[in-house]
């Protein structure tokens, strides 16, 4: 059974959304994807942190001819691409990407701000 990437009860896309987070918000890029697409390879060597805007996207792992998901995401959840894992949209779907390092500036400078 699939599990939830969620890091809090928070919607963090209502939180981003508000004037105050604006400038955050403004570091990431809108990345849309069709169905089945695959967002991102296990062997991609981007290290990128990203928000499931729209739609739903399936992490997965593959080998030979099985699959095995890991997490099915829906809007609000975050997940990193420096994983093993496969990452493929299960509908239209829009994501906001950065960088991890990126993130982690952004994540320091409004946790003081806070």
């Amino acid at each position: 059974m699939a599990t939830r990437m969620r890091l809090t009860d928070i919607d963090l896309l209502e939180t981003l959304s508000s004037p105050e987070y604006a400038e955050f918000l403004e570091k990431f890029q809108e990345r849309r994807f069709l169905k089945k697409e695959i967002l991102y390879l296990p062997n991609d060597e981007k290290n990128l942190v990203f928000l499931v805007k729209h739609g739903r996207v399936r992490i997965y792992l593959a080998y030979e001819d099985k699959e095995f998901t890991l997490s099915i995401l829906s809007p609000g959840d975050v997940y990193s691409t420096h994983t093993r894992a496969f990452i493929q949209a299960m509908e239209d779907t829009t994501i906001l990407v950065t960088d991890v390092r990126n993130f982690q500036r952004l994540l320091l400078i409004h946790l003081f701000l806070v």
